[in-house]
């Protein structure tokens, strides 16, 4: 099934796909079937992409399911495309249940009751917020061992001050209060929707279904995510201006476009004048904000391995003390400095030994979950069933109190009887996986996703900067953007941050030209600048746009407002005056 929905992305759906999505890469038979576009048994992948994790009859209990990747603006003609495949009785969305938490039930609670929000405000801040979990009211009342949450005593004391407002907002807790479409869930029936089910219409037309997620799976639906990437949105875009400006040939369909152009297999892996660059290219994919530069700047990535280390790196975090980040860097500069740290922790040169071994290709830091799985598998550390790592990865990777629980307590016994020391135990759990619980991808996500910034450095690198600049313009414009109502969702501040960061590149944007300019931005190949667009200015749309360029040639303003200013032109005063 998803071979064929992959396929009507590239056809029908005229949007590129992403060359890979976490575990699905793990699986040469996705490879072979088009799915993915790496080979995870090539010595230099084979690290990355673990086959162990994913291909067992320890996973026979769940159906794994394989994300996709695809262009931003694509989204509605994918969807209306495998609706025409496969039926519209048998494809929908799904929905999402807006609830209310304890904030939002409070909030409810004090406009009912006439308590002025300031009152409110300040009893929804005694509400505590731990790993991005809010504590329920009545967490904050009684505490809850199971979850590590204490009574909040300070809340107790102020909501009692208003009679009626803890028993109404605990009767409105947990209430549904809205519905509304996951972003990029698509559900596949075998048949008609009422042999699973029931459908509804939500606000913005789309058909979807009345139970959500895991209620419609265990009823027989299939469900995959279609996932809305800006950087395959640059991607393409670049390519088509590459192809339109005779850089690129048409192959004769975009997959093998993309394939002849970008594929794994012909990308530049390792020239250094390439990767010198990277700091400097505008929206580098996965590097582009904050924690992404830092992890370039500490780590001065100079390959694909170094690139896919960074992109875990940088997600991993601890509550207080020297973050994972500068600890790889440390480490990696001076590798004693972990043998010291792990002396110092107290654990013994024998144990130490099988760490070094388990840990040592990555300055002995838990980067990715397939690490930390393999690390727990090991006999000689814990001898953790299949079943039980992967048990324990989500137990990181959803932060549920509960299974970490359970988790720390299994490693503990399985632990003392594989004759590890507590030592040992502790550095394991308090050090290597504390890192992860805030989050954590694998290594076959952050290959993936290295990859595919990769193929853009190749764009920047083999090709006129100015058509990189420019791609990453029209993105943030989005006057190109097919979905319903893109207009209205225009962002003239990503607009003027992208034109700022190209002409940090020496790259700059020639204001609109009524003779000259395109719907969207363009490039002038003869001087390396982009043409401003006329569907981004701010006022005119698109078919204002289109009207002044249908109109075109222009002798004059005189000859400009004549030829648009009939009966029904969309070019009104205003617009003249905007103009």
């Amino acid at each position: 099934v998803i071979q064929k929905v992959v396929d009507l992305i590239w056809s029908e759906g005229d949007s590129l796909v992403g060359i890979g999505r976490g575990s699905a890469g793990c699986y040469e038979t996705n490879k072979l079937l088009g799915i993915t576009g790496i080979d995870p048994l090539l010595p230099e992948t084979e690290e990355f992409y673990p086959w162990w994790r994913f291909c067992s009859i320890a996973r026979s209990d769940s159906i794994f399911d394989i994300d996709i990747d695809i262009q931003s603006f694509k989204k509605e003609k994918i969807i209306q495309a495998i609706k025409d495949y496969f039926g519209w009785r048998r494809v929908c969305q799904v929905v999402t249940w807006g609830k209310l938490t304890s904030r939002t039930s409070l909030e409810r609670a004090g406009k009912g009751l006439g308590i002025s929000d300031d009152v409110i405000g300040y009893i929804k801040s005694l509400i505590p917020v731990k790993r991005g979990a809010i504590y329920s009211l009545k967490d904050c009342i009684e505490g809850n061992p199971k979850k590590g949450r204490e009574r909040v005593p300070e809340f107790v004391n102020e909501v009692k001050k208003y009679p009626g407002l803890l028993e109404t907002a605990l009767a409105f807790e947990g209430m549904i209060v809205s519905s509304g479409v996951h972003a990029g869930a698509l559900n596949v029936l075998k048949g008609d929707f009422t042999e699973t089910g029931s459908l509804m219409v939500s606000a913005n037309g789309a058909t979807i279904s009345q139970f959500d997620l895991h209620q419609a799976e265990y009823a027989g639906d299939l469900k995959f995510d279609l996932l809305s990437i800006d950087a395959l949105e640059c991607i393409r875009t670049c390519m088509d201006l590459l192809i339109k400006n005779g850089y690129m040939k048409w192959q004769g369909s975009l997959r093998d476009t993309y394939n002849h152009y970008l594929s794994y297999d012909v990308l530049e892996k390792n020239n250094q004048e390439m990767w010198a660059l990277l700091p400097k290219m505008v929206n580098a994919f996965q590097y582009d904000t904050r924690a992404g530069k830092e992890a370039l700047r500490k780590i001065g990535a100079t390959n694909l391995t170094e690139l896919t280390l960074a992109n875990g790196l940088m997600r991993l975090a601890v509550p207080e003390g020297e973050q994972p980040m500068d600890i790889y860097v440390r480490y990696r500069k001076n590798i004693n400095d972990w043998y010291e740290d792990m002396t110092a922790y107290g654990i013994p040169q024998n144990e130490q030994e099988i760490l070094k071994e388990l840990l040592g290709n990555y300055c002995g830091m838990m980067i990715a979950q397939s690490t930390m799985m393999s690390v727990l598998m090991d006999e000689r550390v814990c001898g953790f069933t299949l079943k039980e790592a992967d048990k324990a990865r989500k137990a990181v990777a959803k932060k549920s109190p509960e299974a970490l629980a359970e988790t720390e307590k299994t490693l503990y016994k399985k632990g003392y009887a594989c004759g590890r020391s507590k030592a040992f135990l502790d550095y394991l759990w308090n050090v290597q996986i504390e890192m992860s619980k805030s989050y954590a991808f694998d290594f076959s996500h952050s290959h993936e996703y290295s990859t595919e910034c990769l193929q853009e450095l190749n764009m920047y690198w083999k090709y006129p900067k100015v058509f990189w600049n420019a791609a990453v313009v029209i993105t943030q414009a989005q006057t190109q953007d097919e979905r319903e109502n893109s207009a209205n969702a225009i962002d003239y501040g990503k607009i003027a941050k992208s034109i700022y960061k190209a002409r940090e590149n020496k790259i700059y944007v020639d204001p609109p030209s009524v003779q000259n300019s395109d719907l969207t931005f363009a490039v002038n190949t003869k001087n390396e600048t982009i043409l401003y667009g006329l569907g981004a200015i701010a006022g005119i749309n698109n078919d204002i746009a289109n009207q002044i360029i249908s109109n075109r040639p222009y002798t004059s303003f005189k000859d400009f407002y004549n030829k648009n200013s009939y009966d029904g032109s969309l070019i009104t005063n205003s617009k003249f005056i905007t103009l």
